[in-house]
């Protein structure tokens, strides 16, 4: 087993990085890494890609397990995981987050995101042209003006958001065929006011379910499921 752990309190120096922590991985080949990365202190911490040309994390490789933390204003996170079996843990701490992460394969993978602070930003794009059995993503966020976008193509996914804040704004779709697994399922427990949520829900054969809770005044709900 492969395992890197990195904690940067300061200023990591990068020929790429224009935020105050910038950390770079590419992991081309390999299975069972553990990685563990701490950014503490100070704005702008960054987990790939500042301003591209490819400034990768990309993980390649089955059975991962990946725990990030990011404490500080303006955060970026920035991936792209190939790999079944992975276990994924993001917890950012600080206003004005941005993630934006692709991942395919990601049979039987679990993703949790921990978001603290106002002003977020999540991109998700889980599947792709690969089809993930049994992907599961958590996401718990505490703060207003959340905006999130997750596409899953999934043989029998599963998601679970727990948002507290205004003005939240959240676009799901989940598709996948489904057909001989246990279908999709998608829980949100929302609490806030002015939320806009956009779900659409595709499988064949199999059961979708969605099961939303929302706790506050005007709510802007539109809900699409097909076979």
């Amino acid at each position: 087993m492969q395992k890197i752990t990195i904690a940067a309190m300061f200023v990591m120096v990068s020929s790429y990085a224009i935020a105050d922590q910038s950390i770079y991985i590419d992991q081309v080949s390999g299975e069972n890494l553990n990685l563990t990365i701490t950014q503490q202190n100070g704005d702008g911490n960054s987990v790939g890609q500042p301003q591209e040309v490819n400034p990768y994390f990309t993980i390649e490789g089955d059975d991962q397990t990946i725990d990030i933390l990011q404490n500080g204003s303006g955060n970026l996170f920035f991936g792209n995981l190939q790999g079944d079996t992975i276990g994924f843990d993001l917890d950012m701490v600080g206003d004005n987050n941005t993630v934006d992460m692709q991942s395919s394969f990601a049979s039987n993978s679990d993703y949790v995101l921990n978001l603290v602070g106002s002003g977020n930003s999540i991109d998700l794009d889980f599947g792709q042209t690969i089809s993930s059995e049994y992907t599961d993503l958590d996401y718990n966020i505490i703060g207003g003006t959340n905006t999130f976008t997750t596409v899953v193509d999934s043989d029998g996914s599963t998601q679970n958001i727990s948002i507290d804040g205004d003005s939240n704004i959240y676009n799901i779709t989940q598709n996948g065929f489904g057909s001989s697994l246990e279908g999709h399922m998608i829980t949100i427990n929302s609490v806030g006011s002015f939320n806009n949520v956009n779900l659409l829900q595709e499988t064949t054969l199999e059961k979708s379910t969605i099961d939303l809770v929302l706790n506050g005044s005007n709510q802007v709900v539109n809900i699409t499921q097909s076979d």
